[in-house]
C-alpha cells in the first residue's frame, strides 16, 4: 500500500471512530466525551486526510479515460484556484480559529447538543476548517515556512486558552448536559477544558516544533521516540510526498542533483522554477507548487512514476502538448522528479 493510501485509511478510520459509536453515543451525555470527539476530528482524523491526499489518491484508482475526463473538467482548475486561496496560512489560521471560538459560545454548544441538525453545521466546520489548516501546515509553498510557524504558534496559543477557561471557569457554562450525566455539570466541563487545554493545544505545539526543525535543517531527519498520539503527528510530517528522504527511498534522485539538472536542462527557458537560477520562463506553467498538484500536464495523475515519463517524452503521454521531447534520460528524469515534489 501506498504511503498516501495508508495515511488515508487511517484517516478514515479515526474519523468512523470520531463520529460512531461508542463516541458518539457518550458525547451526547457528556461534554468531556465531546471533546474527545472533537480532538480526534481536528487533531487526528484531518491532517491524517490531508497527509493521504484524497483526490490524488482516489484519482489514482479511477479508469485511465475517467482520469482524463477528470483532468479536462472546467470546475476541476475552478477548485484548485479556490483551495489554494483556502490553504494560504493566514486564511486557514482565521477560519480554523473562527470556527473553534464560535462554536463553543455556550448558546451555540448546547444549541447544538440538542439539534442534530446544528450538531452536523459544528462538526462539519470543525473538520473543514481542520483540512484547510492542516493543508497549510502540511504542504507548505515555497516561502511560507515562516508564517506556516507562526500560524502553528498562535493555534496553539488561542486553543490552549480556550481550554484553560473552559477548565477553570468557576461556574459550568455548557447547561444542555444538565441531567444526562451523573457527574456534576462543573466537573464534567472541567475535564473536557482539560482535554483541549493538554492535549488538544500539545499536538499543534508538537507539529510546530516539527516544522521549525525541518525548517532549519531540511536534509536532516531522524525517528522520534514519542507516545503513540505524538508519533502519529510526527509520520504525518516527516513521511509526507514533501519529504525529502521519502522522494529520494522512491525514486533514487537527489533534489539538489535535480535543481542542477533542471537548470541544465534549460527548463526554466519556459517554466517558472522556485530555486533554480534563470527559471523565469513564461511559456509554460509555472512549476511553483508542483509537489501538491493532483495531476501531471492536466492528463496524468501525479506520481513520481507519471512524473518521469512526462519529463521523458511528454508527447506519448498527450500527442496535444506543446512540450518538446528532450531526450532527457531516466536518471535525469528521477533526479528533476525529486527536487519537484519538494515545491509545495
Amino acid at each position: 500500500m501506498r504511503h498516501s493510501e495508508a495515511w488515508l485509511a487511517a484517516g478514515v478510520a479515526v474519523l468512523l471512530a470520531a463520529l460512531g459509536p461508542p463516541l458518539h453515543h457518550l458525547s451526547e451525555l457528556r461534554f468531556a466525551a465531546h471533546m474527545v470527539q472533537h480532538e480526534l476530528l481536528m487533531a487526528v482524523a484531518a491532517p491524517l486526510l490531508v497527509a493521504g491526499y484524497p483526490l490524488a489518491t482516489i484519482a489514482r484508482r479511477l479508469p485511465r479515460a475517467a482520469q482524463r475526463s477528470l483532468a479536462r473538467a472546467r470546475w476541476r482548475r475552478r477548485l484548485e484556484r479556490a483551495w489554494r486561496a483556502l490553504t494560504r496560512p493566514g486564511t486557514a489560521f482565521l477560519l480554523h480559529f473562527v470556527a473553534i471560538w464560535v462554536w463553543h459560545v455556550p448558546a451555540l454548544f448546547d444549541r447544538s447538543v440538542i439539534d442534530p441538525a446544528m450538531h452536523l453545521a459544528q462538526h462539519a466546520s470543525f473538520v473543514g476548517t481542520a483540512l484547510l489548516f492542516w493543508a497549510s501546515v502540511l504542504r507548505p509553498r515555497h516561502g511560507q515556512e515562516g508564517v506556516v510557524v507562526m500560524s502553528l504558534f498562535f493555534t496553539t496559543l488561542h486553543t490552549t486558552l480556550l481550554g484553560a477557561f473552559i477548565a477553570l471557569a468557576g461556574r459550568p457554562w455548557y447547561l444542555a448536559y444538565a441531567g444526562r450525566t451523573d457527574d456534576s455539570l462543573l466537573a464534567d466541563q472541567q475535564l473536557g477544558g482539560y482535554i483541549m487545554w493538554m492535549p488538544g493545544g500539545m499536538s499543534y505545539a508538537v507539529v510546530a516544533f516539527i516544522v521549525v526543525g525541518r525548517w532549519l535543517a531540511p536534509r536532516r531527519r531522524h525517528v522520534m521516540a514519542v507516545p503513540a498520539a505524538l508519533a502519529v503527528l510526527a509520520a504525518v510530517t516527516a513521511c509526507g510526498p514533501a519529504s525529502e528522504s521519502a522522494v529520494d527511498e522512491r525514486l533514487g534522485g537527489s533534489p539538489e542533483q535535480g535543481r542542477q539538472a533542471l537548470a541544465a536542462w534549460g527548463c526554466g527557458t519556459c517554466h517558472t522554477i522556485p530555486g533554480v537560477q534563470r527559471a523565469n520562463g513564461l511559456v509554460g506553467p509555472s512549476l511553483a507548487g508542483f509537489g501538491a498538484r493532483a495531476f501531471v500536464g492536466g492528463v496524468l495523475t501525479n506520481t513520481p512514476a507519471h512524473v518521469v515519463q512526462w519529463i521523458q517524452d511528454p508527447r506519448a503521454q498527450s500527442p496535444n502538448t506543446a512540450m518538446p521531447r528532450l531526450g532527457v534520460p531516466e536518471s535525469d528524469a528521477r533526479q528533476m522528479t525529486a527536487y519537484l515534489y519538494t515545491l509545495r
